[in-house]
């Protein structure tokens, strides 16, 4: 009666057209508190919708009313109907390109085909769910794709695949801080490595795991954590443990009335103390479970807890109840075609007898044993056999068709021949056409040829101004060198006067003012006699001389062979490393610090090959020193003369090279540092 005054409501307030979105939204969202809940109520209020709604107009209502419906189908296991209605649904929010929603839609049809059985589509809809989670970039979405795979690889019994999508559902659910998948992918992955034997490792997800099922309190969930640690615990052999696992399983169990849990719970414990040989203890529970699974009708574990007393009270030597249990669980097996436990049971039934001398029972015992194993292998074999033969006429029928496609392909071939003859036919005669028609063109064809022509010498002016560009850029570059050397100079002459050495300030300024006016006269050249940068480089180490006092000897040789006054070389470009040698190289030295240039030529190929040796303390530790002194950016002069040379090597064939070599003794301690300059020259 409530419901039914819901909806006379939800019709009175939204009956107006306009009104009918909202209407519409409100029935599809109070339809979605009722799904899996009261599917009655949730169906009547999604057909409303679908009654109600316009196919073009309302097409994300449409297909929410759908998903509705579907997954009101797949809680009640109807899978085809559910499939219908979820497909449907996702037809409806790929037309609206609501991918949003799609995306969620396609998990409850990944579950819906993964319960049916049919992986390949479920995997399809999974991935589809991923792909849109990476497109509209939400992790939630993609967080549950990857559970639902790794899932669908669970049910396939793909181990490793089921892992890898578990741990990457996990990694996002915990940066998400969903503990609903947390949960299920701990447990998942504990599954995973539990069936490749990897006990250890199961129990670690299992351990990581139980503190957050105790948190959340849903007994159902705790028991299957239980259950399955107490197997891992089985497979170490760790008895005890797996003994207090079930216990803990048997509790939550009977708490919470879920009788399959119950079982499990008491099928473990009896197979605990069988292993642990307290066999009295252990038909306690198997008879529980005896009692259990008949009252369940669930053959396979009574027919299980049969053999298992069978086997304790032959361990007791109560071979009469043995044998009583024993025949009970050969005709269950027997009807319910379970044949390994039949023959589980005759081998039980076989070394009773024997242990009793009752050699007649026992060979009769023995004799159905090697029976029904027989019939197994013979049973294996001929299923191994159809299977290879299924897979033959498989084979077989590729091949055929494979046969049959080559066939028409080569038919195919046949009439793209015969069609090609024709087509040729056709080619020639329109060639002598155009042959007419091309003699007409040869005056457009000049035409372009001109306009191509100025389009040539528009793109030589171009190159021109991009030259005088480069060449401007230089210049600035230049100009931003010189000022970083006089800062470095001045600080020299004041840190002179600053100590009252009036005489050493006077000499290194007039020494410095001479080095500047050559500088100035050089500022407007591209490229001076090597004779003058030589002169510069003297001064220049002059000057350095004094500012280092008595701790720099210096060497500046020039092969005779070089003719100074013809070779031009760009401005300034050797003096850069001659003061990185300084400044880094022996500035911390504490010895007197030597610095050697010479310059080469190798006149055929018209290179000028400038060496600059100093024996000071090494690249390296330089380096070191530079970061104790926080001085981790490049100094202006390296970068400067970095730029400088990528300006100068631009649209050069031959180019200026630079090649650092570091110096090391017999003991590998560094003493020194090479630099190897070579300068394409040009002649006066």
């Amino acid at each position: 009666m409530k419901f039914k005054l819901i909806l006379l409501l939800f019709i009175v307030l939204f009956g107006k057209t306009n009104a009918q979105e909202i209407s519409l939204d409100s029935l599809n969202k109070l339809a979605k508190t009722y799904v899996c809940v009261d599917v009655k109520k949730s169906d009547s209020l999604s057909n409303i919708v679908i009654n109600r709604a316009n196919s073009k107009a309302h097409l994300n209502q449409l297909g929410f009313a759908y998903k509705n419906l579907g997954t009101n189908l797949l809680c009640l296991r109807k899978l085809d109907e559910s499939i219908n209605f979820l497909l449907k649904s996702d037809s409806l929010f790929k037309k609206s390109k609501n991918i949003r929603d799609q995306s969620k839609l396609l998990n409850n049809l990944a579950v819906a085909y993964r319960i049916k059985g049919d992986f390949d589509k479920a995997l399809n809809a999974g991935k589809k769910q991923l792909v849109i989670a990476e497109k509209i970039k939400s992790d939630t979405i993609k967080a549950y794709a990857y559970a639902t795979i790794s899932t669908i690889y669970s049910n396939k019994a793909l181990v490793d695949s089921t892992a890898i999508f578990a741990q990457k559902a996990l990694v996002m659910a915990k940066k998400l801080n969903i503990e609903d998948l947390i949960w299920k992918m701990n447990l998942s992955l504990g599954i995973a490595s539990q069936e490749n034997k990897d006990f250890e490792k199961a129990l670690e997800y299992y351990l990581d795991l139980e503190p957050l099922l105790i948190k959340l309190n849903v007994p159902s969930n705790l028991t299957m954590l239980y259950n399955n640690m107490a197997g891992s615990y089985m497979g170490l052999k760790q008895l005890e443990k797996a003994k207090i696992s079930y216990e803990k399983n048997l509790q939550l169990s009977i708490e919470s009335s879920n009788q399959h849990s119950e079982l499990a719970s008491y099928s473990g414990l009896a197979h605990v103390y069988s292993d642990m040989d307290k066999y009295n203890i252990s038909n306690t529970y198997y008879l529980k479970t005896l009692t259990l699974a008949e009252e369940m009708q669930i053959a396979d574990i009574k027919i299980d807890a049969l053999s298992n007393l069978t086997n304790n009270y032959y361990a007791l030597g109560e071979f009469k109840k043995a044998i009583k249990y024993g025949e009970e669980a050969i005709a269950l097996a027997k009807e319910k075609g379970f044949l390994k436990k039949e023959i589980e049971t005759y081998n039980y039934l076989f070394l009773i007898y024997k242990k009793i001398g009752n050699t007649a029972k026992a060979l009769s015992s023995l004799e159905a044993h090697n029976k029904l194993e027989k019939e197994r292998l013979e049973k294996e074999k001929s299923n191994t056999i159809l299977e290879l033969q299924t897979e033959y006429e498989v084979e077989k029928k590729g091949l055929l068709a494979q046969n049959a496609l080559k066939e028409k392909a080569i038919a195919i071939e046949k009439s793209k021949q015969n069609r090609n003859y024709f087509l040729g036919a056709i080619c020639i005669a329109i060639l002598i056409l155009f042959s007419s028609i091309m003699f007409y063109g040869k005056n457009n064809a000049r035409k372009k040829a001109e306009l191509i022509s100025l389009e040539l010498k528009e793109t030589q002016k171009r190159l021109a101004l991009e030259k005088q560009y480069r060449h401007s850029e230089l210049k600035a570059l230049k100009a931003q060198m010189d000022p970083h050397f006089i800062f470095n100079a001045l600080n020299s002459i004041q840190e002179y006067i600053i100590l009252n050495q009036k005489n050493l300030a006077s000499d290194y300024l007039g020494k410095f003012a001479d080095l500047m006016r050559k500088y100035l006269n050089h500022s407007d050249k591209r490229l001076i006699p090597l004779s003058e940068e030589i002169d510069c480089l003297n001064m220049y180490l002059e000057l350095e001389a004094i500012r280092f006092e008595d701790k720099l000897e210096y060497k500046l040789i020039v092969d005779k062979s070089l003719n100074i006054e013809d070779i031009k070389i760009p401005t300034m470009l050797i003096q850069p490393y001659v003061e990185n040698a300084l400044k880094h190289g022996l500035l911390h030295k504490k010895e007197v610090g030597k610095v050697l240039i010479s310059l080469n030529t190798f006149s055929e190929k018209q290179i000028v090959t400038c060496v600059v040796e100093d024996n000071g303390i090494g690249r390296k530790r330089a380096e070191e020193l530079s970061v104790k002194r926080n001085l981790l950016h490049k100094s202006f002069a390296s970068k400067a003369t970095e730029s400088r040379l990528n300006l100068l090597n631009y649209g050069r064939k031959t180019q200026i090279g630079v090649l650092y070599e570091d110096l090391f003794d017999t003991d590998n301690h560094a003493i020194g540092t090479k630099v190897t300059i070579s300068i394409p020259y040009s002649k006066a």
